[in-house]
């Protein structure tokens, strides 16, 4: 199992939330685009663990090869694991042809590496929430959080059992 493990004061609290700064984030789940190259027949392996505990921890796999992440940070903020859509592979529209017909062409998506790069680019902190019931992970940026995305995640649960050593 490849290992990433990062020690940064750039985590922390925002009154009793989980804040992260993104660009420490992004260069420990950038690993992830070597396990995930095609889209899985199950879909919890087009999603990676994420575990916010004492410290955030990022588990992914696609069965043959696995790869996790921690960052230590000193977190008293609340604690939770969920499963995080990380890669998507389908059909979309590319265009239209002339009498309005759609062209439709592949398309590969990696919804929260890249709303993360996104954040990174920007140099962003950015608050997550999560709802058990459900099983939705918000991320919250800007000056006074008001840039929101929502990712709809699989309980922990799902995700198949891996080496956490």
């Amino acid at each position: 199992m490849a290992k990433n493990k990062i020690e940064s004061p750039l985590f922390g609290l925002i009154g009793n939330r989980n804040a992260v700064y993104a660009p420490a984030l992004f260069e420990a789940l950038k690993p992830i685009t070597g396990i995930q190259k095609k889209k899985s027949s199950l879909p919890v392996l087009n999603h990676c663990l994420l575990e916010f505990g004492e410290s955030l921890k990022f588990y992914c796999t696609n069965l043959e090869d696995n790869y996790s992440s921690e960052i230590i940070y000193n977190s008293k903020g609340d604690k939770f694991s969920t499963c995080v859509p990380t890669f998507w592979h389908g059909e979309v529209i590319k265009g239209y042809a002339s009498g309005g017909h759609a062209i439709y062409g592949e398309k590969t998506l990696r919804p929260f590496l890249d709303y993360i790069k996104l954040l990174a680019q920007n140099k962003e902190w950015f608050i997550v929430e999560f709802d058990s019931k459900t099983q939705t992970l918000k991320v919250l940026s800007g000056a006074k959080l008001e840039s929101r995305a929502q990712f709809k995640c699989m309980d922990a649960q799902e995700f198949p059992a891996v080496s956490k050593t």
